[in-house]
């Protein structure tokens, strides 16, 4: 359901929930309707605006997370699916990862088994390697992530582990 503080709707997207803020803006649980009951559940970040044209080096910022995850694609990294302006205020809408960040997870569970942390970290380095492996136009592109925390790592139920957030990568 949709807080009370929360608006209903941003653009074509109904926003359902809060999953969390940065620096930047705030992402949601938000969703796409359609005809005959199509209904399409995502993640949506939304640059901090509270209504008024977003700054434009927070833009700037947005657009370049927005086209660097446009680039991505890997098993273990948040596909990115669209990026737009809704009233001055930049977005991109991701895949929604069922389950929750590594900093989430730690606070309910504690320490980690040895085994399951190497599992999970060996699914962080695979998708770390694509983003440093990534080429554009048969040159390499040069991406470093730069704000790889337990926040940015999101883990489903099942321990599928997928890297987000590229807002300050280079």
């Amino acid at each position: 359901p949709v807080s009370a503080h929360l608006p209903e709707s941003f653009g074509r997207f109904t926003l359902l929930e809060v999953l969390g803020e940065g620096g930047m803006g705030r992402v949601y649980r938000a969703a796409i309707d359609g005809p005959s009951g199509f209904r399409k559940e995502l993640a949506l970040k939304v640059l901090r605006g509270d209504g008024q044209r977003a700054p434009e080096r927070m833009a700037d910022g947005l657009a370049k997370e927005a086209r660097i995850g446009a680039l991505l694609r890997h098993v273990h990294l948040v596909d990115l699916y669209d990026f737009g302006v809704e009233d001055g205020r930049p977005w991109f809408s991701m895949e929604l990862v069922a389950g929750r960040s590594l900093d989430r997870l730690l606070a309910a569970e504690g320490a980690l088994s040895p085994s399951r942390a190497v599992a999970l970290l060996a699914q962080v380095a695979l998708g770390l390697a694509a983003i440093h492996e990534l080429e554009i136009d048969g040159a390499p592109a040069g991406l470093v992530h730069r704000d790889l925390k337990p926040a940015n790592v999101l883990v489903t139920r099942d321990d599928h582990v997928k890297v987000a957030d590229f807002g300050i990568s280079r």
